[in-house]
């Protein structure tokens, strides 16, 4: 896992343009599993129907798939690392088996702050996590798609400058969302989906079609 440590700006010059690539950060609970505490879970991992089939396809089509995550139970003692990252691996390896090369996930690992809002520049809703993968993996954030099935996910991606896209297709209960702060607005997503066979059809129409922001 790539955790982002409490930490000045990332240093060094951004890749060149003609080298960067469209990403698709997806969240994790609700999105990619259908879980709602992955790094505590035991057993066979359970995904979102349709899941690793759309991120197949879509990963042929070019797109660099990111998992990004808060992970406070890292914080709160709910889970190790070590635990985290023996989830982290069996999902890489079975998303391996469906055609997907996942790099490690990046996730924040603290805990919100007394109020529920982030107490750090990773947290979603905060863009840290995306700027980060950005930044070290070369993604053009322009032609870049975040798919997730919180508010916090897709506010991450407005404030990142990606589109977005709000799925509705777990069963789990997703943990509580964050209070929104009295000065920003929640934005709303670029898409809603009902499943991924939709996000799929979506992405793969309408690949470059930007929407400016607010």
């Amino acid at each position: 896992m790539d955790v982002l440590e409490p930490r000045g700006a990332a240093g060094g010059p951004a890749p060149q343009r003609a080298a960067m690539k469209a990403a698709l950060f997806v969240g994790l609970e609700g999105t990619l599993v259908d879980e709602p505490r992955f790094g505590s879970a035991i057993g066979p991992i359970p995904y979102v129907p349709g899941a690793r089939e759309a991120l197949s396809t879509l990963a042929r089509a070019g797109f660099h798939i990111v998992v990004v995550a808060n992970q406070s139970g890292l914080a709160l003692g709910r889970f190790s690392r070590w635990e985290f990252s023996r989830r982290e691996a069996k999902l890489q390896q079975e998303m391996q088996q469906a055609g997907v090369e996942l790099g490690p996930f990046v996730i924040c690992p603290h805990a919100p702050g007394p109020d529920g809002r982030p107490a750090c520049l990773c947290r979603l809703p905060a863009p840290g996590l995306l700027v980060r993968a950005a930044r070290s993996r070369g993604l053009d954030m322009a032609s870049s798609w975040i798919v997730g099935s919180t508010r916090e996910e897709v506010e991450a991606g407005w404030r990142a400058g990606c589109r977005s896209v709000q799925l509705q297709a777990a069963t789990c209960s997703a943990p509580p969302a964050a209070p929104a702060s009295a000065s920003t607005s929640v934005r709303e997503a670029t898409r809603r989906c009902a499943d991924w066979t939709t996000v799929v059809h979506d992405l793969l129409t309408e690949p470059h079609r930007v929407q400016a922001l607010p």
